[in-house]
């Protein structure tokens, strides 16, 4: 997916990779289980590899302004109006632009979702909370570790030269900063206007997926878009 986005060689160069997962007992650290991860495709590089998410928002954005895609930032939509050539967007800057389609993209609270589907579900709270933290790396950690106990799940990832990621999960009773979703019924389109990523099919806090799943969204759209000769032509 990065080698199609053209980020994998910038990924490469500022993200360590490394070969496997280790799991172990959550008091004795004694390993249950030492298991390596397939390469990655074409490189013969190792398969397992983290990144902070600001850091892969910049290569992000980058690789989009270099391919000449027009962004406009620091505002919102107020109407979407739909008719069968397109989509016109008013915005609350007070601008408008004319599109073939619009994908909302915007998030586990998604604007573009309640406009859409105000029927379908909120998010809910379903039980799990997780705690994050950067760190130096611990002695001995090369690759993701993870810490198994029951109601409990803790993990270290190496995100950059000496520095790693913590995460530790809690099964907590009331919701007080993390939320998941409750998936809304498909199709996840109205007419010419879609959703992706979290603004749909939002996953558990601990997963770390949020933003591969998004970008596969992505990838998969636009082969879809470019499969058919038109936005509303089925496939």
């Amino acid at each position: 997916m990065f080698a199609q986005l053209g980020i994998l060689e910038m990924f490469q160069q500022t993200r360590p990779s490394t070969d496997g997962l280790v799991v172990r007992m959550p008091h004795s650290d004694q390993v249950i289980v030492a298991t390596p991860t397939p390469p990655m495709p074409g490189t013969g590089r190792p398969g397992n590899a983290a990144i902070m998410r600001p850091s892969l928002a910049g290569n992000l954005a980058k690789t989009t302004r270099a391919a000449g895609v027009a962004v406009k930032l620091g505002c919102s939509f107020e109407r979407l109006d739909e008719d069968e050539s397109g989509v016109t967007v008013s915005f609350t800057d007070g601008s408008t632009g004319r599109n073939d389609a619009v994908i909302g993209t915007d998030g586990l609270f998604s604007k573009t979702r309640a406009r859409l589907m105000p029927d379908a579900p909120i998010p809910a709270y379903v039980g799990q909370a997780v705690w994050r933290a950067e760190l130096p790396t611990p002695e001995g950690v090369e690759t993701l570790n993870m810490w198994l106990g029951r109601g409990l799940k803790a993990g270290i990832n190496p995100i950059i030269e000496g520095r790693s990621c913590m995460f530790v999960t809690e099964d907590r009773p009331s919701n007080d900063w993390v939320v998941d979703a409750e998936l809304p019924p498909q199709p996840w389109h109205v007419g010419r206007v879609m959703l992706i990523g979290d603004a749909v099919h939002a996953t558990t806090p601990h997963l770390g997926a949020w933003a591969c799943i998004g970008m596969v969204d992505g990838l998969v759209i636009a082969e879809e878009l470019l499969r058919a000769g038109t936005v509303t032509e089925p496939v």
